[in-house]
């Protein structure tokens, strides 16, 4: 695998061609570059496998670098100071990236998961799946969800509610779709964090936009668009309705 390292400071550069050394003997690094466009050209000239990506740099984000190409034929392991925001965009897009300081085993972890078998379309809908998120300041938009070899793409607001399953969650879409996610409910939930989504008790998150009808009996029973039954509850009463009517 040939490896291209992007990091505007030549510290991190070396750290990193050396941990590739100890921990990647398999990855070849065939250039180094300090800002976008050195990396552009290069990518250009030396068509690398994968691209070490320091997400913080001076004049282009290291994120604009995808600017620069339609259909990427490299994948990109994206590397950033702790930035809570960055990494729920992260996370959501299903990308592979690194928290400084880089740690060698996941290292490893993150160049075994570009290898993954997924066509590169769908990896650039990954990508694009990142910029939108990244770029929204504040509230994600889109969630790549893992079905067989590659991923689904679903608008956070195309959800009606997600219902948890044992070990794992369902997420249910306004056209009645449901796809199985291998997360439990109130981690999905914790990772959406969208204004829109509110969890019910230990078995629903529903969207308030999709609440056809409430009623009080103890906790309140909710109705879903598409007749979905959810119970409230009592604790949660009052939160329901201040968020229903915000």
């Amino acid at each position: 695998m040939k490896a291209l390292i992007v990091d505007d400071e030549q510290n991190a550069r070396e750290s990193l061609r050396i941990l590739l050394e100890v921990f990647c003997p398999d990855v070849s690094v065939v250039a180094e570059a300090s800002d976008v466009p050195e990396a552009v050209k290069a990518i250009i000239k030396l068509k690398p496998d994968v691209v070490l990506l320091d997400i913080e740099m001076p004049g282009y984000t290291g994120l604009q670098l995808l600017d620069f190409f339609d259909a990427p034929s490299f994948k990109i392991i994206f590397i950033t100071a702790y930035d809570a925001y960055a990494v729920k965009a992260f996370e959501l897009s299903a990308v592979a990236y690194l928290l400084k300081p880089v740690d060698g085993e996941k290292l490893q972890a993150a160049l075994q998961k570009t290898e993954e078998q997924i066509s590169m379309e769908s990896y650039k809908q990954q990508l694009d799946t990142l910029k939108t998120n990244y770029l929204q300041q504040g509230v994600p938009q889109r969630l790549a969800i893992p079905v067989g070899h590659g991923y689904q793409f679903v608008a956070l607001q195309d959800i009606l509610f997600l219902k948890a399953e044992g070990g794992y969650c369902s997420v249910v879409l306004k056209d009645t779709q449901k796809i199985l996610v291998t997360k439990k409910i109130g981690a999905l939930y914790e990772l959406l964090d969208h204004p829109r989504l509110f969890r019910c008790g230990r078995s629903y998150v529903v969207n308030l936009d999709y609440v056809e009808k409430y009623e009080k009996t103890d906790g309140g029973s909710i109705t879903m668009r598409g007749g979905e039954q959810v119970t409230l509850s009592k604790e949660l009463r009052d939160s329901f309705l201040e968020r229903l009517s915000g």
